[in-house]
């Protein structure tokens, strides 16, 4: 996990965290590898987790009115994905 560690520690919102908090938030993480394609979470699924980004490549698409979907590209270690439907309870809108 010092791995991770690094990585989340360049996060803005924890670059003030202690290394004894950075632990505490890395014991509640689990570790996922996601194939080509799969979909880390679906539109309206609840908004449970937030995920960072420690390596490879990351769309996410939504819809949006009236011109079709949109689309963004994370692509940098350290990307922080999902923390506000995490904290405030949203459901997806990706």
């Amino acid at each position: 996990m010092s791995e991770a560690r690094a990585i989340i520690r360049r996060h803005s919102f924890f670059s003030r965290w202690s290394e004894d908090e950075l632990d505490a938030l890395l014991d509640q993480c689990s570790r996922r590898v996601f194939n080509v394609g799969e979909p880390l979470w679906s539109e309206g699924d609840p908004g449970d987790a937030a995920y960072f980004l420690l390596s490879g490549r990351l769309e996410r698409t939504r819809t949006v009115r009236p011109d079709g979907h949109r689309s963004e590209q994370y692509t940098e270690p350290g990307s922080l994905l999902s923390l506000s439907s995490l904290v405030a309870g949203f459901e997806h809108t990706s």
